[in-house]
């Protein structure tokens, strides 16, 4: 049984999104329950992120399985093609971030992608590029904030990282242990919030569908900054806040079509890319690259998209 902590005055935890989330906790891994979103955007996501990780950290991106495609379990049974998921930074465009979000500014905001790769990537040695091995992605650290039932830290388990996963919610710690021990994956979970979590610093943080239900999101980017490695990648995704957003996740997902429980989103809290640019660089971090996630009505799937009006991922690392 995961026990309640004590958390400082100063802090991320929203209480009444925590007690929310304890309610549906034990359907994280329901396919067609209220994390069913969750569930179906997952290969969007793990391809926007893998693709960095293989860019950044210099690894190898022949390695794949048998039939040519990146394959992720338990609930993320699509696979994304290799040729699309090489597609990505190299075509970064700078006006395609100003979609969605009239304040966006590219020159105060936003690395250019060629700048920001070339200059963060960090030099391994050839040791270090897994030329050849089945699991490119072994030796990282991956820390995932906000981690639920472990929707993306068993993805990454499974691809050879060493995952540690922290959630404020002591019913979703306890849904992921036991999925995660169910399925012999080996997943540090720990429930806290960003701020009272101490550790060595890692050398991928995920923040995903987290900030927009949290307080005090200066705290929160601070201790993401705080536990990242100079060399590291912050991956998040959000929901801009726009109307088309308002319609589609408040409206369309909780009141029309119940996708999720009503009060699931509070819309003044979902952030402009421009607002979370300026977060991340009061704490010395910057975007390197933004994609929008955009749903599919009839095939049920998600894409990325130069639209960032609702859905939109973003990779960041220091200036």
């Amino acid at each position: 049984m995961v026990k309640n902590m004590q958390f400082h005055k100063s802090s991320t935890l929203n209480a009444e999104e925590v007690d929310q989330f304890d309610k549906i906790a034990d359907s994280w891994w329901d396919e067609t329950g209220p994390f069913k979103p969750l569930h179906q955007m997952n290969p969007c996501r793990l391809k926007f992120i893998k693709e960095h990780l293989l860019r950044h950290f210099s690894l190898d991106p022949r390695n794949k399985s048998e039939d040519d495609s990146w394959e992720f379990e338990d609930g993320m049974k699509k696979s994304c093609n290799k040729k699309e998921t090489l597609k990505g930074s190299a075509s970064f465009n700078k006006k395609e971030m100003l979609k969605g979000s009239s304040s966006f500014s590219s020159s105060s905001h936003v690395a250019s992608s060629s700048h920001a790769l070339s200059s963060s990537r960090p030099s391994l040695s050839s040791s270090d590029l897994f030329r050849g091995s089945k699991d490119p992605l072994k030796n990282l650290k991956i820390l995932d904030i906000g981690c639920g039932g472990g929707l993306l830290s068993e993805p990454f388990a499974r691809l050879g990282t060493t995952v540690t996963g922290i959630d404020a919610s002591p019913v979703a710690i306890e849904t992921a242990q036991n999925h995660a021990k169910e399925n012999d994956l080996n997943i540090n979970y720990h429930c806290t919030t960003v701020e009272n979590f101490e550790s060595d610093k890692f050398d991928v943080i995920l923040a995903l569908e987290i900030i927009e239900h949290i307080d005090n999101p200066s705290l929160f980017i601070q201790n993401c900054a705080r536990l990242l490695k100079p060399k590291g990648l912050l991956f998040l995704s959000t929901l801009n806040r726009t109307w088309k957003s308002y319609l589609g996740a408040i409206v369309g997902a909780e009141y029309l079509l119940r996708w999720l429980p009503v009060g699931t989103h509070d819309w003044s809290k979902f952030k402009e890319p421009s607002e979370l640019a300026h977060l991340l660089r009061e704490h010395g971090l910057q975007f390197s690259d933004l994609k929008g996630m955009s749903y599919h009505p009839l095939n049920q799937e998600w894409s990325l998209t130069p639209s960032l009006e609702i859905n939109y991922i973003g990779c960041a690392n220091f200036i």
